[in-house]
This record gives structure tokens, C-alpha cells and sequence, in this order.
């Protein structure tokens, strides 16, 4: 059987689909899963979640939308799969009538969860897969592991900084997708030079494409001679380079979902989001959030979230100290 499924989300929300695409593979034995989606971020999915990936972007998604009759070769290409799941098209009737047309058993769900919504969204990617996947089905963990070449290129890339084998190494991400999402970069500053006296060793400092420059200012803010920056490197590489850490401070992004899928023990700062349901999945995560007093959290009016200065350096130092 070869099933297809359309999946929109960024690397956190890949992430977290994992469990779900993992546990449609053991149910369904002997069928090909094909993953289509961004291809940068789909290249960290491992073959225990899916046997072939495609760019979303490269579909006939589009004409999906529309109201003309769709030409041969996208209904061709629909009918080269035998199921078709798509966690993208929910809200709008017409693409969900044009596939199924085609595909009248597809499964056409929605995966952010809406206010009322108590289910983790790995969770809620799971429960869409009825009737292959059932609610008695447990959603576990699935753990990344970087294959032998990206942890030999990540032995080499560190070497070539004078991280020596063995160099305790902490990584800290000061970015993410949103503003309202970054910590002050003060205080992960903060949270290095606390730690210096007590764990000596190196800051990896990783940057993603979506703040240039922000690894460099981190870095300003610590000795040069205890920092390395990994800046926008492919997704493979920088798992790898990850998972020789120590240990992980990051904000609400896609690189803490993948720390804490590698398994490094993490603290991640969350602010406006909930972390009942976009919470890291992982053998050790930590998550901080404290968002009382905070009038952007609490309703419309205010547009600064002020949630994130309410968790100090002190309150991620005790956590790693207890690690």
C-alpha cells in the first residue's frame, strides 16, 4: 500500500508528528509512507517514520483550492496512492471536496490545537490517524539519532574550533520564529557566566536563518574563547553537533524540539505559548513558563509579553545544577 501525507508545519511541528507517522508504520506493515513537506526540515525524519519524502511545495496542492476541474496529471498523480493523509486543506470545504473526490476515504484533520483543546499535539497528529490508529494506541517517544557521517563531520567541525574530544559543551539557542518567543539575550548570557565557574568547558551557540546576527551578539556578551557558533547549518549536521552536548537552553523553537528529540537533557523558556500542548517531547526537557501578571497573555490590549522576563537565569541555573 503506498500512503501519502501532506504535512504544512515547521520543524517543531514535524517533530511531533513523529510519534503519530511512527506508530501508522507499525500498524500498517508492509505499506510505503511517503512524507511530503519542507524538505530542509523533513531531512532530520527518520525511516522508522517514513520510506520516501517529498517538497510540499513541488505538489499540485494549489489547484486543490480552486473551482476548475482538475487536469489529468494532478488526478494521476492523487491516484498513485492508495491513502492519502493530509494535515493540511481542514478549514476549506473546497479542497477537501476536490481530494476526495479522488480519494473519498482520505483523512483531511486539523493538528493545532484550538483554546479548549487539553490533548498535546503529538497527541492530536495521532487521534487524526482513525481508523488505522486508535485511542488505545500509545503515542511513545521517538528518539533522533544522527547517523556516522554527520557525527563524524560534528567531531571535525569541533575539532577545527579547539573543542578537544571530551570538552563539556553547553548549548545555548537565543532564537525563535517570533520576538514574543526569545528570552532576553542578557540572560542567556547570564546563565553562561553563571555557569563558568562551576562547569568549565565550552558554549555552543546555535543560530538559524531566521535571526542573523544573534549568535554573534550572544557570543559578544561571552568570553570568545569559551563560545562556538553554529550558524544555519543543514539540519542533519547541526543534530549532530547538538547531540555531543551536555545539556540545552533554548526558547520556544523548532532547534528545542529537536534537542530534546536527540535526548540532550534541555531547558526550554516558553512564553505566550502553551506548554500543555507544544511542550518539547524528550527523556529529560525541562520546561519554564511563568506567565502571571502578564497582560498580552491575559487578553488583547497589550502587545509586549513581559511572561518571559518573569523567569530568571537563577531559575534555568537551578535546573542545570540538578542535572
Amino acid at each position: 500500500m503506498e500512503i501519502l501525507a501532506l504535512h504544512p508545519g515547521a520543524l517543531g511541528d514535524i517533530i511531533l508528528s513523529l510519534p503519530a507517522l511512527s506508530l501508522l508504520k507499525q500498524k500498517l506493515l508492509g505499506s510505503r509512507l511517503t512524507l511530503a513537506g519542507n524538505l530542509d526540515h523533513l531531512a532530520i525524519v527518520p525511516p522508522a517514520c517514513s520510506d520516501r519524502r517529498l517538497s510540499i511545495a513541488s505538489l499540485p496542492l494549489q489547484r486543490l483550492y480552486g473551482s476548475l476541474p482538475l487536469p489529468e496529471a494532478d488526478v494521476r498523480f492523487w491516484n498513485s496512492f492508495d491513502r492519502i493523509i493530509s494535515w493540511t486543506g481542514f478549514a476549506d470545504p473546497r479542497f477537501a471536496a476536490n481530494l476526495r473526490a479522488i480519494h473519498p476515504d482520505a483523512v483531511i484533520a486539523p493538528w493545532r490545537p484550538c483554546p479548549a483543546e487539553r490533548r498535546h499535539v503529538s497527541s492530536i497528529f495521532a487521534d487524526s490517524l482513525s481508523p488505522w490508529v486508535s485511542p488505545q494506541d500509545a503515542v511513545r517517544f521517538v528518539e533522533l539519532r544522527p547517523d556516522t557521517a554527520s557525527l563524524t563531520f560534528a567531531h571535525g567541525w569541533y575539532r577545527e574550533r579547539g573543542c578537544a574530544s571530551g570538552t563539556p559543551i553547553i548549548a545555548l539557542q537565543p532564537g525563535a520564529g517570533s520576538p514574543a518567543k526569545r528570552w532576553p539575550l542578557r540572560y542567556f548570557a547570564q546563565v553562561a557566566l553563571g555557569l563558568q565557574p562551576h562547569r568549565p568547558g565550552r558554549f555552543l551557540i546555535v543560530e538559524g536563518p531566521a535571526e542573523p546576527g544573534l549568535g554573534g551578539e550572544l557570543a559578544a556578551a561571552i568570553p570568545d574563547s569559551q563560545t562556538v557558533v553554529a550558524e544555519c547549518l543543514p539540519l542533519e549536521r547541526l543534530a549532530a553537533i547538538l547531540s555531543l552536548c551536555r545539556a540545552y537552553v533554548g526558547n520556544d523553537s523548532g532547534i528545542s524540539h529537536l534537542a530534546a528529540a536527540i535526548g540532550i537533557p534541555s531547558v526550554v523558556v516558553f512564553g505566550p505559548t502553551s506548554r500543555s500542548h507544544w511542550a518539547p517531547r524528550g527523556p529529560s526537557v525541562t520546561v519554564l513558563r511563568n506567565n502571571s501578571g502578564c497582560a498580552a497573555c491575559a487578553g488583547p490590549g497589550s502587545e509586549e509579553h513581559r511572561c518571559l522576563h518573569s523567569i530568571s537565569p537563577q531559575d534555568v541555573l537551578r535546573v542545570l545544577a540538578s542535572w
